[in-house]
């Protein structure tokens, strides 16, 4: 047999955000958990998303 290095694996964490709808954050959680399952490995964080507009002066200044 040949002789194999051992590698060294490291961690690495990918953070998806999908937009979709629903009435509340509990439903929001629960349909989060439908797509992605239970494992204890998988953190979900719910974030109401918005829309704002943020209109400036045209003299505004920039220091």
């Amino acid at each position: 047999m040949a002789n194999k290095e051992k590698v060294e694996l490291k961690q690495y964490r990918a953070v998806i955000t999908i937009p979709f709808a629903a009435p509340d954050r509990e439903t929001a959680q629960k349909r989060a958990r439908e797509q992605y399952g239970n494992s204890p490995d998988i953190k979900i964080k719910i974030q109401e998303q918005t829309v704002a507009w943020l209109t400036l002066p045209d003299a505004a200044p920039t220091a």
